[in-house]
Formats: structure tokens, sequence, C-alpha cells
């Protein structure tokens, strides 16, 4: 005799963990802006080379809080969005990210200003 079985279902989006609970556009998002915030850690590592280049050794102290800050910025700020976002829907994802990358872009250009102090007035 076949007994009566329920059909196996595929697990809700709440049961799922990792990428497979974000969804496509979710994950179109997540990428969008990673490409940006990856954008402003590239311009953060150039400026710190081309600060080191031009003044030497004379890199020390606050200059390297600095030019590290203007890498680091941008890769906290997304880690922090994505935390934050992780259960939201695809456009509180993009909500999220774009506060973010309003925070990241006010904060890195307080950093280009505080470079151009401390390396021009310091």
């Amino acid at each position: 005799m076949s007994e009566n079985l329920p059909a196996p279902t595929s697990p809700t989006p709440s049961e799922r963990s990792g990428f497979a609970s974000q969804g496509r556009l979710g994950l179109i998002i997540i990428i969008a802006f990673a490409l940006g915030y990856g954008y402003a850690v590239v311009r953060g590592f150039a400026l710190l080379f081309s600060n080191v280049q031009n003044f030497g050794g004379d890199v020390s102290g606050i200059r390297w809080f600095v030019l590290i800050g203007a890498i680091a910025v941008p890769a906290v700020v997304f880690g922090l969005c994505l935390l934050t976002s992780w259960r939201l829907p695809a456009w509180g994802k993009a909500v999220v990210f774009l506060c973010g990358s309003t925070v990241v872009a006010a904060l890195t250009l307080s950093l280009y200003s505080l470079v151009a102090f401390v390396f021009f007035q310091g």
C-alpha cells in the first residue's frame, strides 16, 4: 500500500540561506553597487600611491591614517550596507546601498580635503 505523503516543496525565501535567498534582482543590485564601491577603493589606492610617490619618505603619522582611511571607508561602508540589507527586498537593498554610497562620497571627499590640508599645510 502506498502512503499519502506530501509532495516535496522547495524552501521559501526565508528558509534559504546565503546568496540563494537574494533572488536575481537582489544579486544584480549587490553586484552593481559593489562595482561602484570598488571604484571608490581603487581611487583610494590611486591617492595613496600618488602621494607616496610625490612625497616619498615624508608620509608618516596622520598622513598614513588619512590615506588608508580613503581605502578603508568604502569597503567598510559596503560591508555594513550588505549586512544591513541582507534580508530586505530588492528595492530596500537599492535604497540602503544608495544611502551608503552618499555616505562614502561625503566621507571620501572629506578625507581628500584632509589629504590636501595635511600634505600641503602640515
